[in-house]
C-alpha cells in the first residue's frame, strides 16, 4: 500500500510538471510573440512546478482548515525551494534561467514578493481546487497503469534531463571560453591604440613642431630680408633688382637646402620609427587576426550539431541571464542566431 501511494505521488508530480510547462509555455510565448518550448528540459515537463506543487501540498496538510496558515506555510516552503533551486543551478551552470532582480522586494534575484504571493495563492488553489480531481484521476487508473506510466515517464525524463544537464554545463564552459577570448582581443586592441598614441606623441608631433619652427624661422628671416630689399630696391630699381635677385637665389638656395636637410633628417627618423613601430603593429595585428579567426571558428562550431543542445536550451529560456558578463551572453546569442553584426565588428 505504501509503495502504491508513492507511485501515485510520483505520477502526480509528473502531472504538475506538465501543467507547469503548459502555463510557462503559454505565458512566455505570449510575451515573446512566438511559440517557446519553455523549460530546462526539452520535453513538456518543468520539475520546479512539480516539486513546488508536492511541497506545498505536503507542508500545508497539517494546517488544513486554516487557509491563512496554509497559504503562509505554502509561501514559505515554495519560496525556500525556489531560492535553493535557483542558487544551485547558477552555481552549477553559471547562469540564471530566471531572474527577479528587477522585481520589487527580491532576494538576490532568485525570489521576489510577487512570486512568493503567487505560491501562496497556488497553495490554496492546489489544496482545494486542483489536487482533488488529479488525485481522483490517478487513483482511478489502477495500480498497474500507475506503475507503467511512472516507469515510462521516468525513463524518458532521465534521458532528457541528462542531455539537458550536459548542454547546460557545455554552455557554462562556452561562456568562460568566450570571455577569455574577448579579454585577449581587448588587450591587443588596447596595445595597438597605446602604440599608435606613443608614436604620435614621441615622433610625429615633436618633429612636426621642430620642422614647423624652423620653417617659421626661415620665413621670418626671409620676410625681413625681402622687406629690406624691397625698401632698398625702390631706391635703385635695376641695381637692386640684380642684387636682390642674387640675394633671393642665395636665400632660396640656403632655405631650400635647410628645408631639404630637415626633411631628410625628419624623414629618416620617422622612417626609422615607422619601421620599428610597424614591426610591433604587424605582430599585434597578426595576433588580433588569429583571435578573430578563432572567433569565426567558434561561430561555425556553435552552428554545428555539437552545440545544438545549447542552442535549444537558450531558445527554451530566452530570459537567461549571466550576471558576471551580460555582454558575452548577448554575443553568444547573436552567434547562435547567425547575426551579421558578429561578422562586422572587426
Amino acid at each position: 500500500m505504501q509503495r502504491e501511494l508513492i507511485a501515485q505521488w510520483v505520477l502526480c508530480f509528473y502531472i504538475y510538471c506538465f501543467a507547469g510547462w503548459i502555463w510557462e509555455t503559454c505565458y512566455v510565448s505570449v510575451c515573446e510573440r512566438k511559440f517557446v518550448n519553455r523549460g530546462f528540459m526539452k520535453g513538456p515537463l518543468l520539475p520546479i512546478y512539480g516539486s513546488g506543487a508536492l511541497c506545498v501540498l505536503l507542508v500545508s496538510e497539517p494546517f488544513r482548515g486554516n487557509w491563512v496558515l496554509m497559504a503562509l506555510v505554502g509561501m514559505l516552503a515554495a519560496t525556500i525551494l525556489e531560492y535553493v533551486t535557483g542558487a544551485v543551478m547558477e552555481a552549477l551552470f553559471r547562469v540564471r534561467y530566471w531572474d527577479y532582480s528587477t522585481q520589487f522586494l527580491n532576494i538576490n534575484g532568485y525570489v521576489c514578493l510577487k512570486s512568493t504571493l503567487c505560491w501562496g495563492v497556488m497553495t490554496l488553489a492546489a489544496v482545494y481546487v486542483i489536487h482533488p480531481p488529479i488525485a481522483a484521476f490517478v487513483e482511478s487508473l489502477g495500480k498497474i497503469w500507475v506503475y507503467r506510466l511512472d516507469a515510462i515517464i521516468t525513463l524518458v525524463s532521465v534521458a532528457d534531463f541528462s542531455t539537458s544537464f550536459k548542454a547546460a554545463r557545455d554552455f557554462g564552459s562556452l561562456l568562460i571560453w568566450a570571455e577569455k577570448l574577448k579579454e585577449e582581443m581587448r588587450g591587443i586592441q588596447v596595445g595597438l591604440e597605446e602604440l599608435t598614441q606613443d608614436l604620435k606623441e614621441r615622433v610625429v608631433e615633436p618633429f612636426q613642431e621642430k620642422t614647423g619652427r624652423t620653417m617659421e624661422a626661415f620665413q621670418e628671416k626671409t620676410g625681413r630680408t625681402m622687406e629690406a630689399f624691397q625698401e632698398k630696391t625702390s631706391r635703385t630699381v635695376e641695381a637692386f633688382q640684380e642684387k636682390t635677385g642674387r640675394t633671393m637665389e642665395a636665400f632660396q638656395e640656403k632655405t631650400g637646402r635647410t628645408v631639404e636637410a630637415f626633411q631628410e633628417k625628419t624623414g629618416r627618423t620617422v622612417e626609422a620609427f615607422q619601421e620599428k613601430t610597424g614591426r610591433t603593429v604587424e605582430v599585434l595585428q597578426e595576433e588580433l587576426g588569429k583571435l578573430y579567426n578563432r572567433k569565426d571558428a567558434m561561430q561555425e562550431v556553435l552552428r554545428s550539431g555539437y552545440y545544438r543542445g545549447v542552442n535549444g536550451l537558450l531558445k527554451r529560456n530566452p530570459g537567461t541571464v549571466w550576471k558576471r558578463n551580460p555582454e558575452i551572453l548577448d554575443e553568444i546569442k547573436k552567434m547562435f542566431r547567425g547575426d551579421p553584426e558578429q561578422n562586422g565588428d572587426k
